[in-house]
C-alpha cells in the first residue's frame, strides 16, 4: 500500500504542478493582455481627445462664420431702413409742403437720396417706385403740369405707393435675413 500511496502522491504533486503552472500561464496571458489594454489606452486616449478638439474648433469657426455672415446682413438691413426712413421722410414732406421755395430745398434733397444712397439697394420695385415720384416731381417743378389739384394728387399718390414699396421692400429683406 505504501507503493500505491506513494504513487498517489506523486500524482497529486504532479496534478498540483500542472495547476500552478496553468495558474502561472494564466496569469501571463492576463499579464500581457493587461499590458496591451493599458498601451492601447495610453495611444488613444489622447488621440480621442485630440480629435474632439478638432471637432470643436471645426465647428465653433463654422457658427462663426455664420454669425459674421448674419451681422453683415443685419448692418444692410440696417442701413436699408435708415435711407428708407430718410427718403419717405423726404417724400412726405414734399407731398405735404405749400411753399415752393422749400419745396425746391426738398427736390434737391430728394435727388440726393436718388443718386447717393438709394443705388446701394438693389430692389426694383422700389426703383421704379422712385422713377415715378422722381418724373411725377420733375413734371411739377419744372411747370410742365401745373401743380393744381390733379397733379398734387397724383404726387401724392405716388409718394404713398413709394412709400408702401418701401415697407414691402423691409419687410421682405426681413424675412430673408431671418432665414
Amino acid at each position: 500500500m505504501s507503493v500505491n500511496k506513494n504513487i498517489i502522491d506523486d500524482n497529486i504533486i504532479q496534478v498540483h504542478l500542472v495547476m500552478e503552472e496553468n495558474k502561472s500561464n494564466s496569469n501571463k496571458s492576463k499579464t500581457n493582455f493587461s499590458l496591451l489594454t493599458e498601451n492601447l489606452t495610453k495611444f488613444i486616449a489622447p488621440l480621442i481627445t485630440i480629435g474632439g478638439l478638432l471637432i470643436g474648433v471645426w465647428e465653433f469657426n463654422q457658427q462663426q462664420m455664420i454669425n459674421d455672415k448674419m451681422e453683415f446682413k443685419r448692418k444692410i438691413w440696417e442701413k436699408r431702413i435708415d435711407a428708407y426712413t430718410e427718403i419717405t421722410g423726404v417724400v412726405s414732406e414734399i407731398v405735404t409742403e405749400k411753399n415752393n421755395h422749400k419745396l425746391d430745398s426738398l427736390s434737391r434733397r430728394y435727388e440726393q437720396l436718388y443718386w447717393g444712397k438709394l443705388p446701394l439697394f438693389d430692389d426694383t420695385l422700389i426703383e421704379q417706385s422712385l422713377k415715378q415720384f422722381q418724373n411725377i416731381l420733375h413734371d411739377a417743378n419744372s411747370g410742365i403740369k401745373d401743380k393744381n389739384n390733379i397733379n398734387e394728387n397724383l404726387l401724392k399718390k405716388s409718394g404713398y405707393q413709394l412709400v408702401k414699396n418701401c415697407q414691402r421692400s423691409m419687410i421682405l429683406s426681413w424675412n430673408e435675413l431671418s432665414k
